[in-house]
């Protein structure tokens, strides 16, 4: 019989505070808002820190509530279902509204709509200056994350690869 293992409240909370700050770098960058020199200085100087801590986080998550758990059949199913249902719907409004609001490169966005579409466009390192879009690219990377952890989930279990986790 497996434990039931509950969300931990703080790391919840932290990876909010990454998905902001994240957020924050955007909106200096790509729309030119300001929360003062110091602040905009602090904020980009920790984009990519704070970016490697948001995937730390979200993949040490998926291990606690997955540990003991094989993904496959029905589970794999609802695996993907819940992500895909929380992150898709803002996902696709984002390239919309792109399209919407830099209209002179609407021609571009619409034949890069299939990448988009389908959350590969990390995949295409010569795409990055161009679907770097307000955080999609993020967003495909951990796309790729989660099509991954299943598979990687299991390799483990099958192998009797054990990881303990250790609380204080």
């Amino acid at each position: 019989m497996t434990k039931e293992r509950h969300r931990i409240f703080g790391l919840d909370v932290l990876r909010i505070v990454c998905a902001l700050s994240i957020f924050c770098t955007h909106s200096i960058t790509m729309f030119g808002c300001t929360y003062g020199v110091c602040i905009d200085g602090i904020i980009l100087n920790l984009t990519i820190p704070i970016m490697t801590c948001f995937f730390m986080i979200s993949g040490f998550t998926l291990f606690y509530q997955y540990q003991n758990k094989q993904i496959t059949g029905s589970s794999i199913i609802k695996f993907f279902a819940k992500r895909l249902l929380t992150i898709l719907p803002s996902y696709y409004l984002v390239h919309v509204l792109w399209i919407i609001f830099y209209r002179e490169s609407a021609s571009d966005w619409l034949a890069l709509t299939p990448v988009e579409l389908v959350g590969i466009q990390s995949a295409y390192n010569s795409l990055f200056g161009i679907l770097h879009n307000g955080g999609t690219w993020f967003v495909s990377c951990i796309l790729f994350s989660y099509l991954f952890f299943p598979v990687l989930q299991n390799l483990l279990l099958n192998a009797g690869i054990k990881i303990k986790i250790v609380s204080i």
